[in-house]
């Protein structure tokens, strides 16, 4: 009995003869190409966004028409006709298929199979460049499009607000203002900051203000330059809730595209209001924006004067506003840090202020940030570490609270991964400087391999090839190779003289060059009478230049110079005293001058709180001011405790670190 083909058989047997299956496959394909051609003109040619959709249902919409036009009728030589029925075709009869349809549905397929494979490559491309950074985001400077020029201030103030918001979810890694702000005066295209912030996003954002009204743009773009979600705000600002409000929303809309996890009490502290008053927050927006300017302009105190002036009229309008207290303390610790350095009311206004911030405000992060500073400096390291804890957890991407933190922490293991969460934090010309601290971090406990790393990573993001010499010097001086150390020293001053530090003068001691230590001592005094500075470590060290070079009345001035400021940094428990620098540096005066019960005393209190480090090692034992005491067996006795203690505690932080994972570079900078 002869086969006879099934229903699904001759249906398909007939959409073959009307060569519907070709056309299905050759519309596919267009459809495919029409579509990716739409998504990558629309952000260049700047088309409406809604285009691709619309592109998309005409296509689905044309489909079915397209396969009944199909089914109904062919292309023949002869032209288009009506596709003849079954029975006119003869049943049975084989279906004879023109090449051209047989090429054009090869064709077809290949490039439907192409377009899928190059967007799975391109999506596993672009989704590991995101994986790679993270949820992560730099917040560009907003563009002013108000005629007033006057209104950047505000623009600016409502750009940072926005990242400040965004900076307290934990879950989200920010990128701070001062990082971004190179890129006002010089653009460049998104994947490139992206690339050089080491972020996943970039928020930008223009805004115009007239009276009360401000129309708000802001863009949300992805680190291949994709145009992840945009927004047009118009809002009439009445009162100030309306600001705040909107700053909020922003914030939240952008965390819940980039599918951030926004805790409950995170919420909280972004819909916080933090003054009632309009005219006190524009204030506090104009103090604000002049104390950024100090901080970025050469420190000039013209505008540290307005800032203050700023604060204080935003105080004046509302006596309960938290933030323009905490302004007023980073003024006051601008100018009265050194007049007050011995003084026992040291920063006493600055505590009061910062206190007074958090009385009106309990989450402001920035004012713990303060009172760590505070208690830093005189001397309670366990209450500043409370404070820039409490600073984190209001402000998990406050890179500043992280860095100090690392700097009071006696524990080496975390005071390297907190400066490792400082830098990855921070991307603005301060991200050198922290990268050539933790350079120096890894060398005080003994890893040459990643201090070397980090201060080439520092060369590379810097290009400064005086502050890189500068690394190398004190690279080589830690080493104990001192004339090596001089060599990049001096390469280091002939590029720039302000690279002329004050402690690298040492380097010039320990390698026998008096001439020059002196010669060089002598313009550092002349900068600190400038500057109002003090050298709390070192004089002792001019003191001894001046000897060796026959200043012999300056020397002993300095010697006195240097008990001084020792003894009143025991009384006032300064930090060179609560990390016994103090108590070496007294020790080293009386054994140069041969008061041995005075010098062997302090040594014995400096071995109590120094924390060793490799440098350390290396410098007592070529430390000139010992001289006499080379031979001693007490003396001898001194070091090698310190030695076999170092050795101990290398080993510790060896294991600590390769926990996690911070002997390798690993992490992306």
């Amino acid at each position: 009995m002869p086969h006879r083909p099934s229903r699904l058989s001759k249906f398909w047997q007939e959409l073959k003869r009307r060569k519907v299956v070709y056309i299905i496959t050759v519309y596919a394909s267009v459809s495919f190409v029409i579509i990716e051609l739409i998504n990558n003109v629309v952000e260049p040619l700047h088309l409406p966004e809604r285009l691709s959709g619309i592109v998309i249902i005409a296509l689905v919409i044309a489909f079915p028409i397209i396969i009944t036009l199909s089914w109904i009728f062919d292309i023949s030589p002869k032209g288009v006709e009506k596709t003849k029925s079954v029975k006119e075709h003869g049943e049975g009869k084989e279906v004879i298929t023109s090449n051209s349809w047989r090429i054009a549905t090869y064709a077809s397929i290949v490039v439907i199979i192409g377009l899928i494979v190059f967007n799975i490559i391109s999506r596993n491309n672009i989704e590991h460049k995101l994986d790679l950074y993270g949820k992560s985001i730099a917040v560009l400077p907003f563009i002013n499009n108000s005629a007033d020029t006057e209104n950047a201030y505000f623009v600016n103030a409502t750009m940072e607000a926005i990242l400040n918001n965004l900076g307290k979810i934990k879950d989200l890694r920010v990128i701070s203002r001062t990082s971004v702000e190179a890129y006002r005066e010089n653009p460049k295209a998104i994947p490139t900051i992206a690339e050089e912030m080491k972020v996943s996003y970039v928020l930008e954002g223009s805004a115009q203000k007239y009276g009360n009204s401000i129309r708000l743009t802001v863009t949300l773009i992805d680190a291949n330059d994709r145009n992840v979600w945009s927004k047009l705000f118009n809002r009439e600002i009445e009162q100030i809730e309306d600001l705040l409000s909107l700053q909020s929303e922003i914030a939240q809309l952008v965390a819940d595209e980039i599918k951030v996890v926004i805790t409950p009490e995170e919420k909280q502290l972004i819909e916080k209001v933090s003054t009632r008053s309009l005219t006190a927050y524009d204030f506090y927006q104009r103090g604000h924006e002049e104390y950024n300017a100090y901080q970025s302009k050469g420190r000039d105190r013209v505008l540290l004067d307005k800032a203050e002036e700023f604060y204080h009229l935003a105080i004046n309008n509302d006596p309960s506003f938290a933030k323009a207290y905490s302004g007023l303390a980073r003024v006051y610790w601008e100018k009265q840090y050194w007049t007050e350095y011995f003084s026992e009311n040291f920063m006493d206004s600055v505590l009061i202020l910062a206190d007074m911030a958090l009385t009106y405000d309990n989450t402001l992060a920035e004012a713990y940030n303060i009172k760590g500073q505070y208690y830093e400096h005189i001397g309670n390291i366990p209450q500043a570490i409370r404070e820039f804890d409490k600073a984190i957890e209001f402000n998990p991407n406050d890179w500043v609270a992280f860095q100090r933190k690392g700097y009071v922490v006696k524990d080496y293991v975390k005071k390297i991964e907190n400066m490792h969460n400082a830098v990855i934090r921070c991307r603005d010309s301060k991200l050198g400087y922290l990268l050539v601290n933790l350079s120096n971090w890894y060398l005080h406990m003994g890893f040459t391999d990643e201090a070397m790393h980090y201060l080439q990573e520092s060369f590379t993001l810097m290009r400064d090839s005086a502050s890189y010499y500068c690394g190398l010097a004190y690279y080589e001086y830690v080493l104990g190779n001192y004339k090596t150390a001089v060599e990049y020293l001096d390469r280091g001053i002939a590029l720039d003289s302000v690279y002329l530090f004050l402690a690298e003068q040492e380097f010039y001691i320990n390698a026998g060059q008096y001439d020059k230590a002196y010669a060089t001592y002598q313009r550092l005094i002349e900068r600190s009478k400038a500057s109002g500075v003090l050298f709390l470590d070192n004089y002792h060290r001019i003191a001894y230049a001046s000897w060796k070079t026959g200043h012999l009345e300056e020397a002993e001035y300095y010697f006195d110079q240097q008990i001084m400021y020792c003894n009143e940094s025991i009384k006032l428990n300064r930090p060179n005293a609560t990390e016994g620098f103090a108590y070496y540096n007294l020790a080293a005066v009386y054994a140069f001058k041969g008061d041995k019960d005075k010098a062997y005393r302090y040594l014995d209190e400096a071995e109590k709180k120094l924390a060793v480090e490799f440098w350390m090692i290396t410098s007592m034992m070529n430390d000139r001011l010992f001289e006499s005491f080379r031979g001693e067996e007490r003396y001898q006795r001194f070091l090698h405790n310190m030695e076999l203690e170092y050795q101990t505690e290398h080993e510790r932080i060896r294991k600590g670190l390769e926990e996690l994972d911070l002997l390798v570079s690993t992490l992306v900078y």
